[in-house]
């Protein structure tokens, strides 16, 4: 028990134990830096796509935007109707804000 004690001890000062330490906390800094960007581009990619959907609705006159929060109040399958009448694209598994873009192009 003593010897595997001080086997240990040496074990976590030694060189090698170091430099893979340093290897190991500079993939984690990398990854974490990869993960980072990647997330960033993400949302900086979602904000245009509001700042996009902002533009057109202040486009849209009352009547438009009146018949868009009612749909957007529906039900999923309502709105499935309602985007069919519009001749809208549908995808299964759109979510609903993807079924209202759909509508609104």
């Amino acid at each position: 028990s003593e010897m595997i004690k001080k086997e240990l001890e040496r074990e976590m000062h030694s060189p090698e134990r170091s430099l893979r330490s340093e290897t190991t906390a500079r993939i984690a800094v990398e990854i974490a830096t990869k993960f980072a960007q990647q997330n960033l581009s993400e949302l900086q990619s979602e904000l245009n796509k509001i700042g996009m959907r902002l533009q057109e609705v202040r486009k849209l006159d009352r009547d438009d935007v009146v018949e868009l929060l009612t749909m957007a109040q529906m039900d999923l399958t309502e709105l499935h109707e309602q985007a069919k009448k519009h001749n809208a694209a549908l995808v299964d598994g759109m979510s609903r804000m993807d079924i209202l873009d759909s509508i609104m192009r």
